[in-house]
């Protein structure tokens, strides 16, 4: 009788731990979590942004090298643009879009008030467009896989493959135009599903010219606001 005791215990051990084991190995639906994912987003108040651009991006005939900014739904934010003319030049350009309102700070120049101005001036907080932004966009992904979990700024994530059409990713991140379809790689949370993190390749600003973005989301929720610039 001991022994046939033992023998259950020690089967129900085996398929307990069986299924522990499947569960913590198995795959997300990549088309739910980027459903999840923009739900998530949709319902974000503020947020910090930085994206991270690879060689050969480029902005009214500058080398864009990185942004980053904070956002404040729905239509408020401030960014800091660096970007090279030359090798050996880095300049800081920021864009603050209030109330309606964009201004532009140009090196030794000062606010300006580009309100009404046709200049395509780019703003992170297009991202979280409703319409158009990241919300709208990210379900839309075709060839969607999961490639298993990682962990982004300490939060278990998703790691989600996807490609997106030029129109999609164009309207969703300013300032790029891309030539054609575009692979992208997205780190959502598991539990609060948030999008954390997102890496896209291909022919983001020109054909025949292949670079890279990396975009990172945090500081979701924060209490902060956008100032009017001081404006002379």
């Amino acid at each position: 009788m001991l022994l046939r005791r033992a023998a259950v215990l020690l089967c129900s051990t085996f398929y307990i731990l069986q299924a522990c084991s499947f569960s913590a190995g198995a795959q997300a639906d990549p088309k739910q979590v980027l459903n999840d994912a923009s739900t998530a987003l949709a319902r974000v108040k503020t947020a910090a942004v930085e994206l991270k651009f690879g060689s050969g991006a480029s902005l009214a005939g500058f080398s864009v090298v990185s942004a980053s900014g904070k956002v404040k739904l729905p239509g408020d934010s401030d960014t800091t643009i660096k970007a090279r003319q030359s090798s050996d030049s880095l300049i800081e350009l920021e864009v603050v879009t209030l109330q309606d309102h964009v201004y532009l700070k140009l090196p030794f120049l000062g606010w300006s008030d580009l309100t009404g101005q046709t200049t395509a001036i780019p703003s992170v907080g297009a991202m979280f467009d409703l319409q158009k932004g990241l919300p709208a966009v990210m379900p839309k992904g075709r060839s969607l896989s999961t490639q298993g979990s990682e962990t982004v700024d300490g939060k278990d994530c998703w790691k989600i493959a996807a490609v997106y059409t030029a129109t999609q990713v164009a309207q969703a991140i300013q300032p790029l135009s891309p030539a054609g379809d575009i692979q992208t790689t997205l780190w959502v949370g598991k539990n609060d599903h948030l999008l954390r993190k997102a890496f896209l390749r291909g022919a983001l600003f020109q054909a025949g010219k292949n670079t890279s973005l990396e975009v990172r989301l945090h500081n979701f929720n924060a209490n902060f606001d956008i100032v009017k610039p001081p404006i002379q």
